[in-house]
């Protein structure tokens, strides 16, 4: 397929289809340099046809989702006692991320889980990071959590949202991954059920892996 269409990209430039192979490539290679070089070509593409304008836009988004897993995260925020919590600081261990707010039905729903991954893996090489985005402050989240009973997550909160835009999470909940080097392995858009065995044993891989 990619021969193909690096042949019909030369032979027919102004076709909408070779550039439409090619993007399939990238999406569905597992080899990351390849991708990579075939998005930058396509992010490159003249954006006059409408078609292929569209596709050199996807081309550029991926790139920044690449760019984003390779980079330390720069994250500050507050903690139940009003200190500031630097992500930075955290490095040397696997840490969980969630994004999330008393309103979100999902992200109520979700919060036992990451309490019970808490309890079962937390520890000096993993740590779940619950922050709320909560504006009506430390009152309401400490509210929830006497609510559901929640023993093992701290209260962390940014009502400013500052860190939620800076990671560029735009619905609840979000969840970053986080190696010990402060790269973002990988997150997830949505609820999940985080303490389940499949969970338990993806964690514990990453952990080993990862984590001195």
């Amino acid at each position: 397929l990619e021969r193909v269409g690096k042949m019909l990209s030369k032979d027919y430039p102004e076709e909408f289809m070779p550039y439409a192979m090619l993007s399939a490539v990238a999406r569905m290679t597992s080899d990351q340099d390849k991708s990579l070089k075939i998005l930058k070509q396509l992010s490159k593409l003249p954006t006059s046809d409408p078609k292929i304008a569209r596709i050199a836009g996807q081309a550029k988004g991926q790139l920044k989702k690449m760019e984003a897993l390779g980079k330390p995260l720069d994250m500050k925020f507050k903690a139940l006692d009003g200190s500031k919590v630097d992500l930075a600081k955290m490095k040397g261990k696997v840490v969980l991320i969630d994004f999330w707010a008393t309103w979100c039905g999902p992200c109520r729903k979700e919060m036992p889980t990451l309490d019970r991954l808490q309890e079962k893996l937390g520890g000096e090489r993993f740590d779940v990071l619950a922050l709320s985005i909560d504006r009506g402050g430390v009152g309401v989240v400490q509210e929830f959590y006497d609510e559901i009973g929640l023993q093992h997550l701290q209260i962390r909160i940014d009502p400013t949202t500052r860190a939620s835009r800076d990671m560029k999470v735009f619905g609840l909940p979000t969840t970053l991954l986080i190696g010990p080097d402060g790269k973002e392995l990988g997150r997830k858009v949505g609820p999940a059920e985080w303490d389940a065995p499949e969970a338990i044993a993806f964690f514990r891989n990453i952990i080993d892996k990862h984590a001195n």
